[in-house]
């Protein structure tokens, strides 16, 4: 299960079972609303402002975030299908994302 801290900005991973933390990755990202999931090995957040986070969930570390005024957003929806034969997200996919958001204005860092 994945948090985001809306006091300090910080992304905690915690045991559903044990109900313990197991990580606190320091991501910078205060505020209200946002939003977290997880898909293709990776933890997503966003937040106005901070429109995209990419954590390695197997490192808990930040692969990528994205910044900028762009357009006020802070829900996230991340699909890949499988079951249809699809491959989840690639380094192409990530282009595409990275693509998208340079175009509204953001820069990754």
């Amino acid at each position: 299960m994945w948090t985001i801290g809306q006091e300090d900005g910080v992304v905690t991973r915690v045991d559903p079972r044990t109900k313990r933390i197991e990580a606190r990755i320091y991501a910078n990202i205060p505020g209200f609303g946002g939003d977290v999931t997880y898909g293709a090995g990776y933890v997503w957040t966003t937040l106005v402002g901070v429109p995209l986070t990419k954590i390695d969930a197997s490192t808990n570390r930040i692969v990528a975030q994205w910044y900028g005024r762009g357009r006020r957003r802070d829900s996230l929806q991340l699909r890949h299908d499988l079951a249809r034969g699809l491959r989840p997200p690639s380094r192409l996919a990530d282009q595409a994302v990275a693509r998208s958001l340079r175009a509204e204005g953001y820069i990754v860092r």
